[in-house]
Order: structure tokens, then sequence, then C-alpha cells
């Protein structure tokens, strides 16, 4: 769906005036083609890193508010008529929904059903880094439990 918004906006802004295609057209293709980079990001990020997941998608609802924020404006100079601008904003509403809910949801299918505790790193613990890969453990004095050391920090 935001694919589609994308090039809906892009056809749109070539139609504007010589003199807006590098200033508010430009700012309008770019905030659209936002939404979709960031929820790609947060997509390739949600199974190593589930605090990423949630930043990038705030990150697109910020550009998709941006948005409707630029569409508006170019409604209310007289570049886009009413049935161009109901098309774009009904769309980035919908989009809008769809994001909100998923960030409240807290959607993410890598953590679901697993239990991320959270608590201070005290200066008795020990925090290593594996020789073969980038792993970074943490391990309590008097237990044998290591958690990934990115686990904790995800759930900060």
């Amino acid at each position: 769906m935001g694919v589609k918004q994308a090039l809906l906006v892009e056809t749109t802004c070539r139609k504007l005036p010589k003199h807006e295609l590098y200033s508010l057209a430009q700012q309008v293709r770019n905030s659209s083609r936002s939404i979709v980079a960031n929820d790609v990001e947060s997509y390739i990020r949600q199974k190593y890193f589930p605090a990423d997941y949630r930043r990038f998608l705030t990150y697109s609802l910020g550009s998709c508010d941006e948005t409707k924020f630029w569409v508006e404006l170019a409604r209310e100079m007289g570049l886009f008529d009413e049935a161009t601008f109901d098309e774009i904003m009904e769309g980035y509403e919908r989009l809008s929904m769809i994001i909100v809910r998923t960030l409240n949801r807290g959607d993410n299918p890598w953590s679901a059903g697993q239990v991320v505790r959270v608590r201070q790193v005290t200066p008795t613990d020990s925090i290593t880094r594996s020789r073969h890969s980038s792993t970074w453990t943490l391990k309590s004095p008097g237990t044998k439990v290591v958690e990934p050391y990115s686990r904790i920090m995800a759930g900060l």
C-alpha cells in the first residue's frame, strides 16, 4: 500500500508547475518515499533488533504525517484539486492507521512468545564478546544463565 501511495504522489507531483517541482513537490516525494523505506528497514531489522523494528516503524509514521502536511499545504496553495487531495489523503490516513495498529500491537513475529528480561547491569556482571562473531553475552556472578546482551539492551 505504501508503494502504491508513493507512486500516486510521484505521478501527481509531476503535474505541478515547474516552479514547484524542486521545492514543494520534492518535499512531498521525499517524505512519501521515506515511509516505504523506513517500513522496509523495520522489516529487515525485526528479527535481530526488536527495538530498531519499533524505531523504524515510528520513523515511518512520522514520514506519513509529514507527507500529509505537505499534501495539505499543496491543496491550500491551490496546487491540488479536491479530488486529488482526497485520494492521496485517504490512502495516507489508512496507511497511518496500519502503522499505529502495528505499533500498538507490538507486532514483531520474531519476539512473539519470548520473554526479554530487562534489568540494570551491575559492576559484578561480565559482558564478553565472542571471538568468532559479534555476539555479546552477559553473565551475572553465581548464575549459570548467559543471556545475549543485545536482548537485554533491546528491552530498554
